[in-house]
């Protein structure tokens, strides 16, 4: 059984699906098609990546092909040769629907395959910016940085650097970060971290292994009230104030009291 996962979206958005693609690793080998296939190939279960397309490669074996969408009505589910079952295998954050004899169990944790350590002494890694939206970024990161690296070395998380990030986030101390990719790899090995949320809200994306930092002011989480127009994507009406509201000396408090510093 070969299972043709395809996956849209951001990095994040790919590395919340490995909870999936490890469970569907128990019944057959799981091929990944991605706009970024060197991240899919960390995904616990994932056999061989392909770069985004419509099809899928022929392998000769039974097919099923999976499709994790990022919004419900995308796309239906699970096609089975021309046929297709709508929402027969939804992807939501934490949890997969039944489909026939093939069960995937709640799962809330992404799964990551392990990485070398890169860095021998301590350190925290901080990841300030979203690959995608400006609503997620906020502007005193490098306040907390200057101000953590007086008591341990701080590494700023470039999402573009697939090489290393992996290990980076697994190997850290503490990790401090946005609603991004960050956020899920954090969750795959267990790292203590401390998430800022801004536009977004972890009533979807967020993890119970996390600290998750909201601020509770009257149009949040925004996205919900206009998810597939520019109230989200766009200009924000109400001058982001669940960034702006945000305090950096209680991050960096907490942070300390983490570290035991």
């Amino acid at each position: 059984m070969i299972f043709h996962c395809f996956r849209i979206g951001a990095i994040g958005d790919i590395i919340a699906t490995s909870a999936a693609t490890k469970q569907l690793a128990k019944y057959g080998k799981v091929y990944y098609y991605t706009h970024y296939p060197n991240v899919a190939s960390m995904l616990e279960g994932v056999e061989k990546t392909f770069l985004y397309s419509t099809q899928y490669v022929n392998s000769g074996y039974e097919s099923i092909v999976i499709r994790f969408d990022l919004y419900r009505g995308n796309n239906p589910g699970v096609y089975i040769g021309d046929a297709a079952i709508e929402d027969a295998l939804l992807y939501i954050p934490g949890y997969l629907k039944k489909w026939q004899d093939l069960t995937l169990n709640k799962a809330e944790l992404p799964a990551l395959k392990s990485t070398e350590k890169i860095l021998s002494q301590p350190y925290i890694t901080i990841q300030h910016k979203s690959g995608w939206s400006t609503l997620k970024e906020y502007s005193f990161f490098e306040i907390i940085r200057e101000q953590l690296e007086k008591y341990i070395r701080v590494i700023m998380i470039d999402e573009n650097d697939y090489n290393n990030i992996f290990s980076y986030i697994q190997h850290a101390q503490l990790h401090i970060g946005i609603d991004s990719s960050g956020n899920h790899i954090a969750a795959a090995y267990n790292t203590p971290s401390i998430i800022l949320w801004g536009a977004t809200s972890p009533r979807w994306y967020g993890y119970h292994s996390a600290i998750n930092i909201v601020n509770k002011v009257d149009c949040h989480p925004c996205e919900f009230q206009d998810k597939y127009s520019n109230g989200y994507f766009g200009k924000c009406k109400k001058e982001i104030k669940c960034i702006d509201q945000t305090n950096p000396h209680y991050i960096i408090s907490l942070a300390k009291t983490l570290l035991k510093i």
